[in-house]
């Protein structure tokens, strides 16, 4: 078996094959692995047989009696990613020439791809580490994949359409960007740019985009990624003569989705069957978004709406002749500690690229004013008079400001500032200001400089036992009331997880007992979603611990109230007075079950 026969078997396995794959290499027992395989009847030397099957051929031959020696060999050779803490031993890696290949739900016909790719970094004597959903199964998979990207080595990521709403890969490309800016090649297989999600198209930025389609794409696309990597500087998108990114098309709101099939039910498109409005809500925010010098502030935890909501805001803005924009601070690269110049000249940079504006912020700043003044003055200057109406400006992921106190406190009074001049200047009467976040900061600002505090507040809810069902009829199901009963027993009204089941189910990739059965299972139609939920719990040991406190415990707990804050924010906890529990009994058997393991 040569290295692209052994990888095209690797990414085919099922995730069944791939868990259990996992297990034989730590060196489990048959007995041990019988005890994760939850809710499935087939033998642990069955297993065994599909999976020399798959790598050998071995059909019509017995059942071996352990993992054939011929596998482990090779991964051992060409996967040692996969052996962890197993007893068989590791080969030392070249860190000076290595490449990580990300892939996800590769369709057959990109298999050739994956495969020309990792032979030809083989023949150039590179290490390559296959970032699959092997290893993001893995029990220490996901923290093996983000110290290799913290070595800033250079990422090559397959994105088929399943991949693009995979929320590990999207985590492995947003840390890659943020660790080693311009080291990232994304291909699209048969998934063309204008199909990648808001969140995506921003990581993507100032990094290299490839298309393939078919075998007679694969040696264009292969030379090219090889030529990034036998550059390995910082300098990588120089070695190649390919379209850059931002010559395609910059991210544009509203966020995209895959169609009418929804594979990204947390931003759900215009125009679609899939949104549902919460009674009055829309109607309160399309009313005040017409007021002059309107501040409306949408709180939630992630993924309840919050973006979709901001999503018809600005389209009945535009409806109505206004200009609009829309800012993610996820891409302002807070985790590099910008000061306060640097990141409002960013933020104005966003607005004037926008409304295309000719004057770029940095040559109108002023050594003689401060930053804040300065931005001001950019606004009643150069954007607000070139708006023949309204502007509304719509800022997400205000909560990423956290991570700088200093600079959240003076960004946010500067926001303050500009509502309040709306009260006795016309100018700023234009300024229509959409805040979304997850939770209350926790900043050191008077009650006179906050903008949290004023304005129209708007906190969005679960779905209602009555809207999952007009949901399910939506995507063409008939779910019976008992069904939705269970289903709303396992994941609340959280619109996120309801969305996926409807999803999955309209695709009827899964039986209803099936998606419930296997819900907190790391195979289960959640498991990505938990996983990384999980990968980022692990990144604060003290969240860990308090999620640990909650799985333990059947009655609601006490914690400190900083980490519940992060939890709520995350969409894992409820709040029950002073108490705190998880949001729905997925969280509990799934937390639960990573506790005990």
């Amino acid at each position: 078996m040569n290295p692209e026969e052994f990888i095209k078997a690797c990414v085919r396995l099922n995730p069944r094959q791939q868990e259990v794959l996992l297990h034989v290499l730590s060196g489990q027992e048959d007995e041990q692995i019988k005890a994760h395989l939850l809710n499935y009847q087939t033998s642990v030397s069955e297993q065994l047989q599909q999976l020399g099957n798959a790598f050998l051929g071995l059909e019509h031959q017995s059942a071996p009696a352990g993992l054939p020696s011929q596998i482990v060999a090779l991964i051992a050779r060409y996967r040692p990613e996969l052996l962890g803490d197993s007893p068989w031993l590791t080969p030392q890696l070249e860190p000076a020439k290595k490449v990580l290949l990300s892939c996800s739900s590769i369709p057959e016909s990109g298999l050739e791809l994956l495969g020309s790719l990792y032979t030809g970094l083989l023949e150039r004597k590179y290490t390559c580490v296959l970032l699959d959903d092997s290893l993001r199964l893995a029990s220490q998979g996901l923290q093996q994949i983000e110290g290799e990207i913290e070595e800033g080595y250079p990422l090559v990521v397959l994105l088929s359409r399943n991949a693009a709403s995979n929320p590990l890969v999207i985590e492995e490309i947003r840390l890659a960007k943020q660790r080693s800016q311009g080291k990232i090649v994304a291909i699209g297989v048969n998934c063309p740019w204008s199909l990648l999600s808001y969140d995506l198209r921003g990581y993507l930025q100032e990094c290299t985009w490839q298309e393939w389609y078919s075998c007679r794409d694969t040696d264009g696309v292969v030379n090219r990624c090889l030529e990034v990597a036998m550059a390995n500087k910082i300098a990588f998108t120089a070695a190649l003569n390919s379209r850059h990114v931002s010559d395609i098309a910059p991210p544009q709101y509203p966020p995209q989705t895959f169609g009418e099939t929804c594979l990204e039910p947390e931003k759900v498109a215009l125009g679609t069957n899939f949104y549902l409005e919460r009674p009055g809500v829309e109607e309160l925010c399309q009313h005040e978004i017409q007021q002059p010098g309107a501040l409306i502030r949408i709180k939630a935890p992630s993924k309840m709406g919050k973006t979709s909501l901001m999503a018809r805001i600005i389209h009945q803005g535009q409806q109505l002749g206004y200009a609009t924009v829309f800012v993610s601070l996820q891409f302002a690269q807070l985790e590099a500690q910008p000061d306060l110049e640097q990141f409002l000249q960013w933020f104005c940079t966003q607005v004037a690229q926008q409304l295309e504006l000719p004057t770029k912020p940095a040559n109108s700043w002023s050594q003689l004013l401060n930053s804040k003044v300065a931005c001001k003055s950019y606004f009643e200057k150069y954007v607000l008079p070139q708006c023949h109406g309204a502007l509304i400006l719509g800022v997400d992921e205000v909560d990423l400001m956290g991570q700088n106190s200093q600079l959240a406190g003076e960004f946010f009074s500067l926001l303050r500032s500009w509502h309040e001049a709306a009260k006795n200047r016309p100018i700023w009467q234009k300024l229509r200001l959409v805040l979304v976040h997850a939770t209350e900061l926790d900043l050191p600002l008077s009650i006179n400089q906050s903008p949290f505090n004023v304005g129209f507040p708007i906190e969005l809810p679960e779905f209602t036992l009555l809207q999952i069902q007009d949901l399910a009829v939506h995507h063409g199901l008939d779910l019976s009331a008992s069904q939705v009963e269970q289903l709303m027993a396992m994941v609340g009204g959280h619109p996120y997880l309801v969305r996926l089941a409807c999803s999955q189910l309209a695709q009827s990739r899964l039986s209803f007992d099936q998606v419930l059965a296997t819900a907190a299972t790391n195979t289960g139609i959640y498991g990505e979603y938990l996983r990384r939920q999980w990968w980022e719990l692990q990144r604060q040991p003290e969240l860990v611990a308090a999620v640990g406190k909650i799985s333990s415990q059947a009655a609601p707990v006490s914690i400190e109230s900083k980490l519940a804050s992060q939890l709520y924010s995350m969409g894992l906890i409820t709040w029950q007075g002073d108490l705190v529990t998880f949001r729905c009994r997925l969280y509990q058997d799934f937390f639960a079950q990573v506790d005990s393991d």
